[in-house]
């Protein structure tokens, strides 16, 4: 069964053994969560249930960058809730049981990261009022409830160069201005974030693995279905 961040197991969110499964690529600004899912979809013919354009979605986002103080509070509730809608629609999707379907949903961020990495990073740096983070984590709480804990987690690790360079090569609305200290702090927050994550197995891909080179990135999708395997056989 698994377990919630804050250790409680949700029985409401229990699947049958006879189940699809899900799983979770994710990574700080710029590792390129969503160039691993893709691939993963492409190469294992998995389901994908991907971020899209947030900075179109979120009305919030791009001012937050400019003006966290501001906008920042705003912005994280936008985050939490559209998670809640996002993990309805995949609890349907998991629960759908068709021959036809791929029997692996993998999605490009995780909803516990919101609060776990990005809150964090923010608050470690002054930028948001502690009475405001405090009501996020409460709202965290409640709202995590709805979310669903993956089978898999798979981390993208990203050294600050790396950050640095993917981020201007993106040229996301918003992120752009994020200076190095805030980039560096949330990438540390995710490293933090990952390390405490004990919900589900991990499988961690070093920030030295290029997935646009061919070769590498056919071996750590068949490392990630192994690992999917076997966490899930051992469920079993």
């Amino acid at each position: 069964m698994s377990i919630m961040p804050n250790g409680k197991q949700p029985d409401h969110q229990s699947f049958p053994q006879a189940r699809r499964r899900y799983v979770v690529v994710t990574g700080s600004i710029g590792a390129g969560a969503s160039t691993l899912a893709q691939a993963l979809i492409d190469k294992l013919g998995w389901q994908g249930h991907l971020e899209g354009h947030v900075e179109e979605d979120n009305a919030f986002f791009a001012d937050s960058y400019l003006d966290f103080p501001r906008w920042g509070f705003a912005s994280q509730v936008h985050f939490l809730l559209a998670s809640v809608h996002r993990h309805d629609a995949l609890r349907s999707e998991l629960a759908r049981v068709d021959t036809a379907l791929p029997d692996v949903i993998v999605e490009d961020r995780t909803p516990f990261e919101h609060s776990g990495a990005y809150l964090a990073a923010n608050e470690s740096l002054g930028r948001i009022p502690l009475r405001e983070a405090q009501l996020l984590r409460d709202l965290t709480r409640v709202l995590e409830r709805s979310y669903l804990v993956p089978d898999l987690l798979v981390f993208r690790q990203l050294t600050p160069a790396q950050a640095r360079s993917r981020v201007a090569e993106r040229d996301r609305p918003g992120e752009g201005v994020a200076g190095d200290e805030l980039l560096e702090a949330i990438r540390q927050s995710f490293d933090g974030f990952v390390d405490r994550w004990k919900s589900s197995p991990k499988f961690i891909v070093p920030a030295e693995a290029d997935v646009r080179e061919p070769d590498t990135r056919d071996r750590l999708v068949g490392d990630i279905a192994a690992a999917l395997d076997s966490a899930t056989t051992s469920l079993g």
